[in-house]
């Protein structure tokens, strides 16, 4: 580093080690200290705003379970109601009954498809519950520490575990197994 000698002026070509320590001017003679390097201003980031990081945010994913994975309680629904309706024709009640019960079920069918959704984007995976009182389970992809695809006779589905709790924190039910694998291949990216 070059240096200035605070007496005589003259300039000094002096190791950086030397910083902090005395040394006699070799024009002078005169004793000075090394200044030490001035320190560069570090480059920091911009700081981004909430706002500009939700709109980097970039939907990879976004759907409801499939309509597969309602076929157990839709089509017990379909079956009761259809069953009921001969009992019905001839005023029988138990028939009515049974027509409530298959409306009933396939309407909580219905309402479990068309009321989860499910979210990977870049940065989160949003999986949310309810029409009127909303659940959100949200997890930030680099928390992610397992991904676990779960396979049955229709449908799949898909569990996300982070390292904040034990067990698995999200789970995508009734999703396709060819679009469970797409969203772990996707996934593993960033863990």
């Amino acid at each position: 580093m070059r240096i200035t000698c605070p007496h005589c002026s003259q300039e000094i070509d002096c190791p950086e080690e030397l910083a902090g320590t005395a040394q006699k001017c070799p024009t002078c003679g005169e004793e000075f200290e090394v200044p030490r390097p001035a320190l560069k201003k570090a480059t920091l980031a911009p700081e981004r705003t909430m706002r500009e990081d939700r709109a980097a945010e970039a939907v990879f994913w976004d759907g409801t379970p499939s309509w597969f994975a309602e076929t157990t309680r839709a089509g017990t629904g379909i079956i009761l109601f259809l069953l009921g309706l001969p009992f019905a024709a001839i005023g029988s009640g138990a028939g009515v009954l049974m027509m409530f019960l298959g409306i009933l079920l396939w309407v909580l069918a219905a309402w479990h498809h068309y009321a989860t959704r499910y979210r990977i984007t870049n940065q989160r995976v949003i999986y949310r519950c309810g029409f009127i009182f909303i659940d959100t389970d949200e997890v930030k992809i680099r928390d992610i520490r397992a991904i676990r695809t779960r396979s049955g006779i229709l449908c799949g589905g898909l569990e996300l575990a982070t390292a904040g709790t034990t067990g698995y924190e999200v789970k995508f039910r009734g999703l396709p197994m060819q679009t469970a694998r797409d969203i772990k291949a996707y996934l593993d990216q960033f863990i």
